[in-house]
């Protein structure tokens, strides 16, 4: 798609949800067949590319099962160009995730940790709530 078609897309926001310092989107094309999704942090954003509308619920299942847990395990959420955009948590901290932009070339991993992980789960939720409407 080149830059001039991508300026023509319409989007809509399709669900939000906010807690303490946590705030999610989910967008949506005004034709229905694209996704983005929005995390933000007063000290970190990301935006990236989902494959359907279900990924905030997906990320919501996967913080629950392992938050305070001595686990570990990733998910894929998305992607921001040709960079993948996963969910990983932490081996060392058991209320530690990180949000991780794994490019080619490079990578970025956005810690969340503590009261973040449970603001981003009620955001997650209230999301999850407007998408069921």
């Amino acid at each position: 798609m080149t830059e001039k078609e991508s300026d023509k897309i319409q989007w809509g926001c399709l669900a939000v949800g906010r807690s303490g310092r946590a705030e999610v989107a989910v967008d949506e094309t005004l034709c229905g067949n694209r996704w983005e999704m929005a995390v933000e942090f007063p000290q970190s954003y990301v935006r990236f590319a989902i494959p359907s509308p279900s990924v905030p619920i997906q990320l919501c299942d996967f913080l629950r099962c392992h938050r305070n847990k001595d686990t570990t395990g990733e998910q894929d959420l998305g992607s921001v160009g040709s960079a993948n955009v996963s969910i990983i948590k932490d081996d060392e901290h058991l209320d530690r995730f990180f949000i991780c932009v794994l490019a080619d070339n490079g990578a970025v991993r956005l810690p969340i940790a503590g009261e973040d992980v449970a603001d981003l789960m009620i955001a997650l939720e209230q999301a999850n709530a407007d998408l069921e409407q």
